[in-house]
């Protein structure tokens, strides 16, 4: 339980901190600035939503990635989506320990998500 306790506060740091020295921001949290025109991030935010509403995480996880992937093969990548991936990694790690487990899910494969996320973008985090 304490390795959970301590890993939990790990994950929020590294967001936290992340979100502050890329975005300027104070948290993780991604905002959708006009629901009239939403992009292909806000899209893709609302949609991770949803599904961890539904704790489908695994699939969750696996869309992140693949649109991850996309932005990156463009060779002109944004923050978009590594914004949406601080959210995301964020509100799994809010869920209890049950909840995972439930999901087939473990809190270190919250912090190996947004190291992973992180390399991607060329942000080193140890």
């Amino acid at each position: 339980m304490i390795r959970e306790d301590y890993l939990m506060r790990q994950i929020e740091i590294v967001a936290r901190t992340l979100a502050k020295l890329i975005f300027n921001k104070d948290t993780a949290e991604y905002m959708i600035i006009d629901y009239q025109k939403l992009g292909d991030t806000d899209m893709l935010h609302e949609l991770l939503i949803r599904l961890i509403g539904d704790l489908k995480i695994d699939e969750d996880e696996n869309l992140l990635f693949e649109k991850i992937g996309e932005e990156l093969e463009t060779g002109a990548p944004g923050n978009g989506y590594l914004e949406v991936a601080l959210d995301f990694y964020s509100r799994l790690n809010e869920l209890s320990n049950q909840t995972l487990e439930e999901c087939g899910f473990e809190r270190e494969e919250i912090d190996d998500g947004i190291k992973e996320v992180s390399r991607l973008y060329g942000i080193d985090i140890i």
